[in-house]
């Protein structure tokens, strides 16, 4: 889910509140979400435009089908790279004066020897407006700091944790379609009240049946235009046209395969500066 970067691991896990005053979920193309990834790969250091592309069904990664205006956003980017990396609320740090994570205002930021990257936490990635950067011992992304260290509650639709450092992050269900639901086994967590027992994960026509303590049902056209549920890779996807991972250079087009359907990028046109074996390069 989180593939390359250090600083995700610390950011906290999930903010999220796609479907609150950003425009909501709405499904995205094959077109726009080949050139988003192609836009993030060329612009975030250790990006890859395979491993944008494998995750764009997870809620907390870089690019993401539930955060579609951030798709949008980076779709239009294209080679400009500040705007595409502010489209998801990151910026590089060119300048550090100690390594390590601390806070900047309402920025996480993470620092090494060569530069760092500043995480908006009011809104940045998955992380729900309102936020800010909590400076405990292990800052991160939050909504201030808590008592009950070590738990996990339900506040409506809403999953609450309150970390061993103190700091208290948020998670919607409600961008997953589901509420905040306290299983059987005590676990406080994203769900549906009265979820069938899960016999394993698998493709029900167009649904992704998902598996932990319980099942979890993700209607693939929900999130991807004409979207549909791939036995063959086993989540949710456009198509089975094309093998994940097989994107190629000819000349300056770029051929993706974008969650099993073929699609062409011309780098040229769109203003990068060329194509080079499987990725477009930013100016």
């Amino acid at each position: 889910m989180r593939w390359w970067l250090a600083i995700a691991l610390v950011a906290g896990c999930g903010d999220d509140d796609s479907g609150s005053g950003m425009g909501g979920p709405r499904p995205v193309n094959a077109d726009e979400l080949a050139r988003a990834c192609v836009s993030f790969a060329a612009c975030m250091p250790g990006a890859t435009l395979e491993n944008c592309l494998d995750f764009v069904g997870d809620v907390e990664s870089y690019v993401s089908v539930y955060r579609p205006y951030q798709v949008q956003c980076l779709d239009a980017a294209g080679p400009d790279c500040t705007r595409a990396l502010r489209c998801v609320g990151l910026s590089l740090v060119t300048t550090c004066t100690t390594p390590g994570v601390s806070c900047d205002d309402s920025k996480l930021v993470e620092c090494t020897a060569s530069g760092g990257i500043a995480v908006e936490c009011n809104g940045g990635l998955w992380h729900r407006p309102g936020g800010s950067c909590i400076p405990t011992a292990t800052p991160r992304c939050g909504f201030g700091t808590c008592t009950a260290t070590g738990t996990r509650m339900c506040n409506g639709t809403r999953v609450e944790t309150c970390w061993n450092d103190t700091a208290l992050t948020v998670f919607e269900c409600g961008v997953l379609g589901e509420t905040c639901v306290t299983t059987a086994s005590g676990q406080v967590q994203c769900g549906t009240v009265d979820a069938p027992t899960c016999a394993g994960t698998g493709c029900q026509g167009d649904v992704l049946i998902h598996c932990d303590t319980q099942q979890h049902r993700i209607p693939c056209p929900s999130l991807f235009v004409g979207g549909t549920c791939v036995e063959s890779f086993g989540q949710c996807g456009f198509a089975d046209e094309c093998t994940p991972g097989d994107n190629a250079c000819t000349g300056d087009v770029l051929s993706v395969c974008a969650v099993g359907k073929p699609v062409t990028v011309d780098c040229k046109q769109l203003g990068y500066a060329s194509c080079s074996v499987d990725h477009c390069v930013a100016l």
